[in-house]
């Protein structure tokens, strides 16, 4: 996957009947060039403060196995709502 650090978010779309997510960015770099990168499997999501010139630093893909233990906390904080305001793992995710 090419890089996405330090891309500008410019907007995403969130389809939770087809558990994908889309999000548009532009690089930073000397010739800006426009990416899209598509999430598929999405289970839930969470976007806490979305701001206009949000910054990607990181994109990383973590299976339940590991994703699980390390949001335990937040997982459990959501029990009982009928939905979760954590971000689960993508299954897969390609610049598109």
């Amino acid at each position: 996957m090419p890089s996405l650090h330090d891309n500008i978010i410019l907007s995403y779309e969130v389809d939770l009947e087809n558990e994908r997510i889309r999000m548009r960015t532009r690089s930073s770099h000397a010739v800006p060039k426009n990416m899209d990168v598509l999430f598929s499997g999405v289970m839930a999501h969470a976007f806490d403060t979305p701001l206009h010139g949000s910054i990607i630093f990181d994109l990383d893909e973590w299976d339940l196995k590991h994703f699980i233990p390390y949001n335990r906390e937040v997982l459990e904080s959501g029990k009982g709502y009928g939905w979760l305001s954590v971000s689960i793992p993508m299954t897969n995710c390609t610049p598109g």
